[in-house]
């Protein structure tokens, strides 16, 4: 296996024991025949020579579909230093461990997404024995949900309608058209720029690149199927071995690793087709990878991006279901919605207040209590000044504002204005309480989720007093330990001033009855709690001593964690035990779908 060819016409054996994985070429170009890339680990890559499964290799040292999150690179002689422990305290910890392991959170950068692609391909290429290429679009018809694709794989008597829905060309009918015209230009093509898919339609670089612009610039896709008429084939990683029809690594060497762009050099032949085609612009390439990790993560129900401004992660959750989740970048959010973590509300509860929120449902009852409607075109008009007799401005109709009958008999002897109609004005009352109690209700809970809202943004500058509080106790012979209580009692308000603030949406949605009683006393409770920590933090620990200080902060913020906590576990209680009742019928319906 010292030369090319021997390499080239060996490579199904070197296949057989990595599994699908790519083939490492010398120390710097990988390639097989399914998958291209950079290795960027220069020597640290298993040779192909070695024979032995990439599974069993330590990830620091193994190449693009194994490789180390990107922060370990420094670090990997340490981290191979660290297997070598005590088998059995590591399967101790690891026992003690396992519920921990179960909840926990990942959070994955652009490489690391592209690996849990490579991941999946991987296993759904180890089942079926299919090209790479075939497996990624099925997964992707799918959802990337393996366990569907391998039901309707297995339950379904015709693989040539499945492969035919997913836009892919079943393996075994793979064409290959030595036709030297461009089926776009109709210019000629030269036997090393031709680029077909596996359908056999051949068109040449330049018209494809234009074609690959157009799709991922101006249509968002990566997607991209054959340019031939009525051909719903995707482009797919065989494509770029039809120019190279040696397979030769070294066809690729000219391509610099600045082309790269989002993923640190882990390329899919896909890609590898799109750098070869788009080398000098790269705006497009970072669009399109850009494109490809979104794409992945929308049809994943484990994955979820960051909802933070300009950030870059995706958190990756096994179970996925509501709960706080923390990115590298700071945010914590609900996992299942994707807005701020509400507790004690569910999804739907807080969902429904923000779109009330949002529009001006609220609007409309402010117009009934201001407001009346015109007798004829039921126009909205509003009263400012002291003559009844009002004339409509859209249609021109004249009534009385008093009684809204027509003005035409007022001041004739057909006048009813001074009679009283007992049932109408008991109607009219009745509307009118109503939408004002409707609005005051809602502005009640309204403003006092505003208010801990707002409170809890300008308590992120009591950081800045923090720790200028935890130098100055550091200079009177307090070790830094002994004064981290500051930051804990900080943690705990903004904790508290988190859930206080939703604690008025699930109020809000409460029906009266013994368990809202025991939870507005909780809410009581926490609520005192809070405001007399933030008024210490902000003010009276100005003028004490230090050490009375630091005793004074940690009973407060005891206690407010424990006002916390017993109002969080009462609520769950009442969603275990169905005590909660709702004001609102759909309320009821939606949180008995949730539950």
């Amino acid at each position: 296996m010292d030369s090319d060819d021997d390499l080239v016409s060996s490579g199904t054996e070197v296949w057989s024991f990595c599994m699908g994985h790519l083939r490492v070429w010398e120390s710097v170009h990988c390639l097989c025949a399914d998958f291209a890339g950079f290795c960027l680990f220069g020597k640290r890559c298993v040779p192909f020579g070695s024979r032995r499964p990439l599974d069993d290799v330590p990830s620091g040292l193994t190449c693009a579909l194994h490789a180390m999150p990107p922060q370990m690179d420094d670090e990997y002689e340490s981290d191979l230093g660290s297997d070598e422990g005590d088998g059995d305290e590591a399967l101790a910890m690891d026992s003690e461990t396992e519920e921990v392991h179960e909840a926990k959170v990942d959070v994955l950068t652009p490489t690391e997404l592209l690996s849990a692609q490579f991941q999946a391909i991987e296993e759904v290429n180890s089942i079926f024995q299919i090209p790479a290429a075939t497996a990624r679009h099925l997964l992707a018809h799918f959802n990337w949900n393996k366990e569907r694709l391998l039901e309707r794989y297995y339950s379904d008597g015709d693989p040539d309608r499945l492969y035919a829905e997913a836009h892919c060309v079943k393996p075994e009918n793979i064409q290959t058209n030595l036709v030297t015209e461009c089926g776009i230009c109709c210019g000629d093509i030269q036997p090393d720029e031709s680029v077909q898919l596996p359908c056999g339609h051949p068109f040449c670089q330049s018209c494809w690149a234009a074609y690959f612009r157009e799709k991922v610039m101006n249509q968002g896709t990566t997607d991209i199927a054959c340019m031939e008429y009525t051909c719903d084939v995707l482009v797919d990683e065989y494509t770029v071995s039809k120019p190279y029809p040696s397979r030769n690594p070294r066809a690729f060497a000219n391509v610099p690793l600045d082309h790269t762009i989002a993923f640190d050099g882990f390329l899919l032949f896909q890609q590898l087709v799109i750098v070869l085609l788009l080398k000098d612009d790269q705006e497009t390439l970072a669009r399109y990878n850009y494109l490809v990790a979104k794409a992945f993560v929308k049809h994943n129900k484990k994955i979820q991006w960051c909802p933070a401004v300009n950030c870059t992660y995706a958190l990756r959750l096994e179970l996925p279901r509501a709960q706080p989740v923390t990115c590298k970048c700071g945010t914590t959010f609900c996992f299942k919605c994707q807005q701020e973590w509400h507790a004690p509300l569910k999804c739907t509860m807080l969902g429904r207040w923000l779109k009330k929120c949002a529009d001006d449902s609220e609007t409309s009852n402010w117009l009934s209590s201001h407001t009346k409607e015109c007798p004829k075109c039921h126009a909205t008009i509003e009263k400012n000044g002291g003559c009844n007799h009002m004339t409509c401005q859209e249609c021109r109709h004249e009534f009385c504002w008093q009684c809204m009958g027509d003005w035409a008999p007022h001041g004739s002897s057909w006048y009813q204005c001074n009679r009283f109609d007992e049932q109408d004005a008991k109607d009219a009352r009745a509307r009118a309480l109503d939408s004002r109690a409707s609005l005051d209700r809602y502005l009640f809970y309204f403003h006092r989720f505003a208010n801990h809202d707002h409170s809890s943004k300008l308590e992120h500058k009591l950081w800045q007093l923090v720790e200028h509080k935890q130098r100055e106790m550091q200079k009177a012979n307090f070790t830094w330990i002994e004064v981290q209580f500051l930051g804990k009692a900080v943690e705990s308000l903004q904790r508290a001033r988190s859930v206080l603030k939703f604690t008025y949406v699930f109020a809000y949605y409460l029906a009266k009855n013994n368990q809202c009683e025991i939870f507005e006393s909780n809410q009581r409770d926490l609520e005192m709690a809070t405001e007399r920590l933030s008024g210490f933090l902000e003010g009276e620990a100005t003028d004490i001593d230090l050490s009375k200080l630091r005793l004074e902060v940690m009973d407060l913020s005891n206690y407010c964690d424990r006002r916390y906590d017993v109002l969080l576990d009462h609520v769950q209680e009442g969603y275990e035990k169905g005590l909660w009742e709702y004001n609102d019928e759909d309320m009821r319906t939606a949180m008995a779908t949730e539950s």
